[in-house]
């Protein structure tokens, strides 16, 4: 290593030069610049000034001036030593712009930066043909050339995916568009314009199960991903969670992500509306819930919204649980009553009745009535039945999904009934002629992924402001 002469080591390790205002902060032979307490900027990065390039010192005074505005003030009672100014040295370097650009070999020439950069206000400190400042390269890059690129014509990145929460996803699908959407939807996915598969199931710790749920249509995909955690009632936890993530059918992109369960209680509710508005002879006037659950308050409030003026009755396992959900839900219709007669035939008035339990019993096993609708919603599964036989032999017999009805409508299959006699809700909706006249109805509904499709297309359709 050469040793320094003596004129030299006098020389300002900033600008190199003798008797000037940087010397007199410096020892001889000291390689560090000084402080500049004045402008606020502790000891970093002075291999800029070490350089005799003015350019550079200037690049590094306007690096210095962005990171000003963006820094936060340094505590004058953190800076007394040595350990707790290196701290807070630390603590200002990462609350910097993030000024990273694209790897460069050492002879690289910038091509672009990243949309941060701009984003950050950096690009008003330079103009199209200008240098970049040497402190943004990376290690041992030079730039041979001016930057050919307006920063501020640099693409942006893409915005962030919005996620949103149960209250925010039920704001974006209302009742009645999501009706209308669910219409649309059941008759493209008879018509495979949707492709909706079979649900896979895979299982979670004590007796958890994860279900994945996929849907693709020519304007949008989706992707349901939901949870179900019986366990979770002694950890104080939902019983389900989930997300439905939507993505654009022609990229591929991640739109916007909406909460599982949310979607999937209300598009429930819709499709019972829809069987409502396909099968009733007339609108509705009294309603009879069965259940005091989750899809209870759903359909509650699709019908507080939909059917403003009918009465609804809510009976449960239990008067107690009736009485209590009519007490809290009190508000969600104009009129809601508990329906506590045990063993009690279900008055005549009731137009509609819906099943939204998961009982092993028949829990409505009347006679078939030709002005009353049934429709079954809770049983899911072989083992489960909530319609009596009774019901379901005296009447049309109708579902949402055909394919899936199959092997999931516990009502249907422990009644064996012949499924050549079964009939799907988009039969009735692509030709009204085909509605029953005059003849009892019961509509199952199994749900699919094309419904929480329909949800999407709700939503996208609020966030786009149509």
């Amino acid at each position: 290593m050469r040793h320094r002469t003596r004129h030299e080591s006098n020389l300002c390790s900033a600008c190199r030069q003798p008797d000037c205002d940087c010397s007199r902060f410096c020892r001889p032979g000291e390689r560090r610049h000084p402080r500049r307490t004045d402008q606020g900027l502790p000891r970093r990065r002075h291999a800029l000034l070490r350089r005799g390039d003015p350019q550079q010192r200037e690049d590094h005074r306007l690096h210095e001036a962005a990171c000003r505005r963006t820094q936060p003030r340094v505590p004058r009672d953190v800076q007394g030593s040595r350990q707790s100014r290196r701290q807070t040295r630390l603590a200002v370097m990462s609350a910097r712009p993030a000024c990273a650009i694209r790897p460069l070999d050492s002879r690289g020439v910038v091509e672009s930066l990243v949309s941060d950069f701009r984003s950050r206000r950096m690009c008003d400190l330079r103009e199209p043909g200008s240098r970049l400042p040497h402190s943004l390269l990376p290690r041992g890059a030079r730039q041979t050339q001016p930057l050919a690129k307006d920063w501020n014509k640099l693409p942006m990145t893409r915005p962030t995916t919005q996620i949103f929460d149960a209250a925010a996803t039920a704001r974006l699908i209302p009742y009645a568009a999501l009706v209308a959407a669910l219409k649309r939807a059941s008759i493209e996915y008879a018509q495979q314009r949707i492709a909706s598969p079979e649900r896979l199931v895979v299982p979670l710790n004590e007796g958890g199960i994860m279900l994945s749920m996929p849907a693709t249509a020519p304007d949008l995909a989706i992707h349901k991903l939901v949870n179900v955690c019986p366990a979770n009632g002694p950890r104080g936890l939902p019983t389900i969670h989930g997300k439905v993530m939507t993505f654009d059918a022609d990229t591929g992109e991640t739109l916007f992500i909406l909460d599982g369960p949310i979607v999937t209680g209300r598009r429930t509710a819709a499709i019972s509306m829809l069987g409502v508005e396909t099968f009733a002879a007339a609108a509705p006037r009294e309603f009879l819930l069965i259940g005091t659950g989750t899809q209870a308050l759903n359909h509650l409030e699709a019908i507080g919204e939909l059917f403003p003026e009918a009465r609804v009755w809510v009976k449960g396992s239990a008067p107690a649980r009736a009485e209590a959900f009519c007490a809290q839900h009190h508000d969600k219709a104009r009129e809601i009553r508990p329906f506590t007669q045990d063993g009690a035939a279900i008055p005549e008035s009731v137009d509609v009745v819906i099943a939204l339990t998961t009982s092993r019993q028949p829990i409505y096993d009347e006679a078939a009535r030709a002005e009353r609708l049934v429709i079954g919603v809770g049983a899911f599964t072989p083992a489960m039945v909530e319609i009596g036989a009774r019901t379901i032999a005296g009447s049309a017999l109708f579902v949402d999904d055909e394919a899936g009805a199959r092997h999931e409508a516990g009502d249907f299959i422990q009644a064996g009934v012949d499924w050549a006699q079964v009939g799907g809700i988009a039969s009735v909706l692509g030709n009204p002629a085909l509605r029953p006249q005059k003849e009892p109805v019961v509509f199952k509904s199994v749900g699919c992924a094309a419904w929480d499709l329909a949800a999407c297309r709700v939503a996208r359709e609020a966030l786009s402001g149509g």
